[in-house]
């Protein structure tokens, strides 16, 4: 059998890796709010049939997410350190491992993509740290590192937002 992975296993060093889509839910979330009337039902609305054929990369992200379950066990035979799903913004949930573990986590702006993949959340992805030398697999994409202090930052510098979603807050 696979052991169990944790959000408390990172350690300084580990690269810092996601496997599924960031802000792209988010992005689509916007999209309807902005260009879809509310009260009015689906099948009756012109703008949501528009918005399917202009962005439906952006809409499927938001009301046809397709999580990528299958690679929690990919990381976990390949080795993953800690894990966990980001469905509440990337750094609130890298936070989170990072919090568990006693560690920082340091994202790269240009390998996440924008503010929307750093805080916008239901993003339906996996986030995972691997040692040193083990190959990444397949699915997963190298964003970040863990090193020794605590908290998110992005590019050095600690990235404090209230972007994401936390469920005491909201």
């Amino acid at each position: 059998g696979v052991e169990p992975v944790t959000r408390s296993g990172a350690k300084p060093g580990n690269l810092v890796a996601v496997a599924g889509e960031l802000g792209l839910a988010a992005k689509g979330l916007r999209l309807l709010f902005e260009r879809v009337p509310l009260g009015v039902a689906a099948n009756q609305n012109p703008e949501l049939a528009s918005l399917w054929n202009e962005e439906p990369e952006l809409l499927s992200a938001q009301l046809r997410p397709s999580p990528p379950i299958k690679q929690g066990l990919v990381a976990a035979k390949a080795g993953a350190t800690a894990m966990l799903d980001v469905s509440d913004g990337l750094v609130m949930d890298a936070g989170r491992i990072a919090r568990a573990s006693g560690v920082a986590i340091d994202l790269d702006l240009a390998a996440t993509g924008d503010l929307d993949s750093l805080t916008g959340g239901e993003d339906h992805a996996l986030l995972a740290c691997f040692p040193i030398g083990v190959k990444i697999p397949k699915g997963f994409r190298a964003i970040g590192r863990v090193q020794s202090g605590n908290g998110v930052l992005v590019d050095g510098v600690p990235f404090e937002s209230a972007g994401g979603w936390d469920s005491f807050r909201n």
